[in-house]
């Protein structure tokens, strides 16, 4: 187990996922609205942070709604 990775499931505008890159965490986030997956994609993006971030989204089997995924290695 790393100390240093933090899962955030339902990450919503991305408040804690930003607090724990700034500590210097690697965070595994999910989101599953669109738009809020969409806001996350541009707060996220590589260009916007000053860490790796990698983002993709993903569909439901269930449903056709999208979400997204993200991790900083």
């Amino acid at each position: 187990m790393d100390p240093r990775l933090v899962y955030d499931v339902g990450v919503h505008r991305g408040d804690d996922t930003a607090y724990y890159l700034h500590k210097g965490y690697r965070v595994v986030g999910v989101q599953a609205n669109p738009a809020m997956a969409d806001h996350l994609r541009d707060r996220f993006s590589p260009r916007s942070q000053p860490v790796r971030s990698s983002c993709w989204r993903l569909a439901s089997p269930r449903s056709r709604a999208n979400s997204i995924g993200f991790a900083t290695p």
